[in-house]
């Protein structure tokens, strides 16, 4: 496809390099139709910007259950965007004088839609310190076209933001090898498409790492689970919505050429007094490898603060697996705390890790406690180690795929380190539509267990797929920041047999990609579509809305102060993986984002910032924290 469009000459001259390099992505042979883009009148920009933020819902009544769980919603409803907030139009970032406060923040430019249905950064310069020694031999020292301030790249330089996926190794906490979404061509492809995912693990064990005096192992890093362990200011879905989306943008903060588009989910708040009976069977790792304190020890007492949680309403198991499997408890009402607390108290460690049988008994026992009006779900504690009969995911899953689709779910949470299998845990979850969860201290296991336990197990939507498609004429290449594993193919958007990822009640999803603007963007920047099917719904519903190009914030400083947070874990995130998209960035840069964001205001953030001064130190940084 050849835009009529017009490329600024450096970022042109960069993209024909990388064509001619095979560096772009394919284009794809499935482009959904796009929907017409509406100018708004200046007297409805005026009250958009009043109102702040613009909504536009899909009716309960949209929902309503009806033959084979299809619902017939209008493709104007469907595609219907409410009048964008005005903003500044978008532009390259003002230079900042080092000594200069920042200006404060305008009404935040965001565009929501709920719906109804149950559904990187260089800057042309170069890390310091051990870690950038340590990056150059994990991925190309290339370095970004980009304008800015930073010492310029060596000529005949290939780009780091159009660069292929790297890779990086592993350490304590096994794992995948690392990957990292390259920067596409939208003349080749304008689609990005994944599944959303509301693990959190990867923050956990990077806290426990650090906290140890250690770098995290890169691979181990994965940025959307270190931004969506935090919350964030989204719009409540109202009235019967299950969730909304927001989307919002700003400039880059050091790159001159480069723009941030944040995407973001907010699922419905689910009330005690109105959640569903919880069915929890409990899938306790009791091998030789969990025998230390913060193993089985600290399971037990994680598992007994979700036994605080649960009433009459409710039921839990408990099955073991070591050298063999065992029924520890068969279900029992919730409200019997002291039986129930009892049979953890008497679990203890040896043997082997039979991972495959237990599970099969686990789900064994799920299923005698399925009914249509509860959620049933399987709570696997454990490290991940597996080494009796079946020991990949893929082998265990298959035996108990059917189960999945009876309704049972599996949430995984992990404990310990050394001999740690992130990747086993990890596939786990987003196999058996469920989270993961690492647990590194009693304050993590009160919030999984106390305070998010029925985030956990009570889901609002399942199979969320998203879809971005960026418009040519406004966006010349777009990079998704994480989510490499939760990647979907364009032509399965709409494939509602391919599995995708699921969101629970309060649950938030972040995705933040990177953008390059053509010399003169249009009207429209992006089109954002989300796919959801209500809990145990064969037929999804989509929804979609466009984003318009005044949404992106003149300036990185008067961008939404939750927007600037983001991009500083992102930032922090790539550094710690070491991704070559990184190159640029420093821990310095990271902690002046966050402290410029009133961290101290929430405990999570505070230690946010906490975590990134001890990586600074750790990697040998010596640049100067303040403004430059």
């Amino acid at each position: 496809m050849t835009s009529r469009h017009r490329i600024p000459r450096s970022i042109l001259r960069t993209l024909q390099l990388a064509t001619s390099a095979g560096l772009v992505v394919a284009c794809s042979s499935m482009a959904p139709e796009k929907p017409a883009v509406r100018s708004a009148a200046p007297v409805a920009q005026e009250e958009a910007r009043q109102a702040r933020v613009s909504t536009e819902s899909l009716s309960a009544a949209a929902v309503a259950d009806s033959p084979d769980d299809e619902v017939s919603v209008p493709e104007q409803d469907i595609y219907r965007a409410a009048p964008p907030a005005s903003a500044q139009p978008a532009s390259s970032p003002t230079p900042r004088a080092p000594a200069a406060e920042p200006e404060p923040p305008p009404p935040a430019p965001v565009t929501t839609v709920a719906l109804a249905t149950k559904a990187g950064e260089d800057r042309g310069g170069a890390m310091s310190g051990r870690l950038a020694r340590e990056a150059k031999k994990d991925a190309a020292d290339t370095r970004a076209p980009a304008k800015s301030k930073r010492p310029a790249p060596s000529a005949g330089a290939e780009p780091s933001w159009m660069a292929q996926g790297a890779s990086a190794p592993g350490g304590e906490f096994e794992g995948r090898e690392a990957r990292f979404n390259s920067f596409t061509h939208t003349d080749r492809d304008a689609l990005s498409t994944f599944a959303i995912d509301v693990d959190t693990a990867a923050y956990s064990i990077a806290r426990r790492t650090l906290m140890s005096e250690r770098m995290p192992t890169p691979s181990l890093v994965r940025v959307e689970e270190m931004v969506n362990y935090f919350r964030y200011d989204y719009p409540a879905p109202k009235g019967e919505e299950l969730f909304s989306i927001q989307a919002d943008g700003a400039a880059h903060p050091f790159l001159e050429d480069r723009k941030l588009l944040r995407v973001g989910i907010q699922a419905k708040e689910v009330t005690e007094l109105d959640r569903r009976p919880a069915n929890l069977v409990f899938l306790v790792d009791t091998s030789g490898s969990m025998s230390s304190g913060d193993k089985l020890e600290l399971t037990k007492a994680a598992l007994t603060l979700a036994v605080d949680r649960l009433d009459a309403r409710d039921k839990v198991a408990i099955t073991t697996y070591a050298g063999g499997v065992n029924v520890v408890l068969p279900p029992t009402p919730g409200n019997q705390k002291q039986k129930i607390k009892a049979a953890l108290r008497r679990l203890r460690s040896g043997g082997g890790t039979a991972m495959s049988s237990g599970l099969e008994l686990a789900y064994q026992q799920a299923a005698k406690m399925l009914s249509p009006d509860s959620v049933t779900r399987i709570i696997v504690a454990s490290d991940g180690d597996a080494n009796i009969g079946s020991t990949s995911p893929d082998q265990i899953l298959k035996r108990i795929e059917g189960y999945k689709e009876e309704g049972v779910f599996l949430s995984t949470i992990g404990f310990g380190q050394g001999n740690y299998k992130d990747a086993m845990m990890e596939q786990l979850a987003n196999r058996g539509n469920g989270n993961y969860y690492y647990i590194d201290s009693m304050r993590m296991a009160q919030r999984v267990f106390s305070r998010d336990l029925f985030k956990m197990v009570q889901d609002v939507a399942q199979d969320v797929k998203i879809q971005v498609e960026f418009n040519p004429e406004s966006v010349a290449a777009y990079r998704l920041i994480g989510y490499e594993n939760r990647d979907i193919a364009d032509k399965d958007f709409r494939n509602d047999k391919v599995d995708a990822g699921e969101i629970g009640a309060g649950h938030q999803v972040t995705a933040l990609y990177e953008v390059v603007l053509t010399e003169e963007p249009s009207e429209r920047l992006a089109t954002v579509r989300v796919r959801a099917k209500k809990p145990r719904g064969t037929k999804a519903k989509e929804v979609g809305f466009d984003v318009a190009t005044n949404l992106v914030t003149r300036t990185f400083a008067s961008a939404p102060e939750d927007l600037r947070f983001a991009t500083a874990v992102m930032g922090g995130s790539e550094l710690l993986r070491r991704s070559p998209f990184a190159e640029g960035w420093s821990f310095a840069d990271v902690i002046r984002i966050v402290s410029e964001t009133r961290p101290y205001d929430e405990p999570d953030r505070a230690e946010f910032l906490s975590l990134m001064k001890k990586a600074a130190h750790l990697s040998g940084e010596d640049r100067p924290i303040g403004m430059r």
